[in-house]
């Protein structure tokens, strides 16, 4: 049986593998956890600078193939460093989602139960 969740979830990606659904207390916790993590790694950053870049990107299109180009700027200054490390502060390591639906097993037939529940529920 499919259900759409009334309780709080929240995301905690793994980059481009499916992460974690995290309940609202356990969410509080991580937060204080990513926040101190956080703080630690821009001082790391802030005591580094030589060490890091300025990093841009750019889309290209050899042989008419999406690729991301990833470059740097040689003459950044301190000043730029800085206000990038400080961009950690606005990133969004857990976020709410939603819509969560459930299922009580997991298989192909639930996946396509769940995927069809879902559009109903979010179509109205």
């Amino acid at each position: 049986m499919v259900k759409h969740e009334t309780e709080k979830f929240f995301d905690m990606s793994a980059g481009s593998y499916c992460g974690l659904l995290l309940r609202e207390s356990t969410m509080k916790k991580m937060q204080k956890l990513l926040y101190k993590q956080t703080q630690e790694i821009k001082q790391l950053l802030t005591e580094s600078l030589d060490d890091v870049e300025v990093l841009n990107w750019t889309l290209v299109y050899p042989n008419n193939e999406q690729t991301t180009v990833y470059y740097f700027d040689a003459s950044s200054t301190a000043e730029e460093k800085l206000e990038r490390i400080a961009l950690f502060d606005k990133a969004a390591r857990v976020k709410l989602v939603k819509d969560v639906f459930s299922s009580d097993k997991m298989d192909s037939y639930s996946r396509d139960e769940i995927e069809l529940f879902a559009f109903n529920v979010l179509s109205d």
